[in-house]
């Protein structure tokens, strides 16, 4: 009987630890640490290495990066020296990937996303494309870099590891304190026109959603470009086709946008409409996302209110000479002297409008209806 006992306290003892280290790991998450993937290879890498002008470079304390290398330099497009050790979370400032590389749309999403969530969230970035490489290169089990390419990673092609692995490791670091909220995928260019396309990219997603436990998280890809003499477009039926057989799957559009002046390869973006492909993933992944899954701004207002465009009669009473800003401080537009019936306003909102001539600020409620 005392046999029994004993065993039973055994058990019950390592329940109760196995119980306490589970809640010590879940007690670390951040649920409003809002976290997403960037796969592909180099237009998600950002070859943007121009140099801004804008808040682009500007530290956001709401936006992170999980480091992609080691690195201690400059940054290009930015102008500003960065120090990081790979696989930690530093505030985010471009670039994301590869030390000497640019912005990407990434860089864009997040903070165009910024000004449709809730204020207490965070977003964090997990950046693991790799510029110039096959789909098949993240394949489970069977793509590595060889000394071919280890000029795309040189510390991940020392390891000699599975790209897959390398990119479920940095996930899983981001799951250790934040929730992984969706995928931004752009490749192609490199397997140009192959019919396995679509069916090796399913199988890297369903892959990575059962190996990390997501679910149907919302997963956005990208198209190509397909400006004049763009060296790949031919693709882009097979992303459009994986963007409508893949379940809860959205496509940005490269409709209209332009080629980097210049770009040797004929793949690249313009800088220009690098920031508006990221705010075009934006718009896909929000169609996507429900409220439940990431929460929006909320606007303490009536119904009557919440449905009221922002027009001349609303701006007027803040006086002639006005300034719109999104939540996260930049400027979406300008009014002087009554010179418009109606402000050029893009997207709903809350936006702060602040009088130029006595700096008054206030909170107003945005709804194109």
């Amino acid at each position: 009987m005392d046999k029994i006992h004993k065993k039973n306290r055994i058990k019950i003892s390592f329940a109760f630890i196995v119980l306490s280290i589970l809640s010590q790991v879940y007690a670390d998450v951040d649920s409003n640490f809002h976290c997403y993937l960037l796969f592909g290879q180099s237009n998600m890498a950002g070859g943007c290495k121009e140099k801004v002008v804008g808040n682009e470079c500007e530290p956001n304390d709401r936006i992170k990066v999980l480091a992609f290398r080691t690195c201690n330099q400059t940054s290009e497009a930015c102008g500003v020296h960065f120090s990081r050790q790979a696989d930690q979370w530093y505030t985010a400032t471009p670039p994301y990937h590869n030390c000497n590389e640019g912005i990407g749309p990434a860089d864009y999403f997040a903070r165009a996303l910024l000004d449709s969530i809730r204020q207490d969230i965070t977003i964090g970035l997990i950046p693991c494309a790799l510029s110039g490489q096959s789909i098949k290169i993240f394949k489970k089990g069977s793509g590595k870099l060889t000394r071919y390419n280890c000029w795309v990673h040189e510390e991940l092609c020392d390891q000699n590891r599975f790209v897959y692995d390398w990119m479920l490791e940095r996930c899983r670091i981001a799951q250790e304190t934040g929730v992984i909220k969706g995928i931004l995928f752009h490749q192609g260019e490199t397997d140009n026109g192959n019919g396995w396309w679509v069916d090796t990219t399913k199988e890297i997603f369903d892959n990575l959603k059962s190996d990390l436990g997501l679910g149907d998280i919302p997963i956005v890809v990208g198209e190509l470009l397909q400006a004049p003499g763009a060296c790949c477009s031919d693709h882009n039926p097979l992303v459009n086709k994986l963007a409508s057989e893949y379940p809860n799957c959205a496509l940005a559009s490269s409709e209209g946008l332009a080629m980097r002046p210049g770009d040797e390869w004929n793949a690249h973006f313009s800088c220009e409409d690098v920031k508006e492909f990221g705010e075009r993933y934006v718009k896909a992944f929000l169609k996507l996302a429900d409220p439940d899954h990431v929460p929006r701004i909320q606007n303490n207002v009536n119904k009557k209110q919440s449905k009221r465009t922002v027009n001349s009669e609303m701006i007027n009473s803040y006086g002639n000479d006005i300034t719109i800003y999104s939540i996260n401080g930049k400027v979406v537009s300008n009014r002087h002297n009554n010179s418009s019936n109606r402000l050029n306003m893009k997207t709903s909102g809350v936006y702060i409008v602040k009088t130029r001539n006595n700096g008054n600020m206030s909170l107003v409620p945005f709804i194109d209806n």
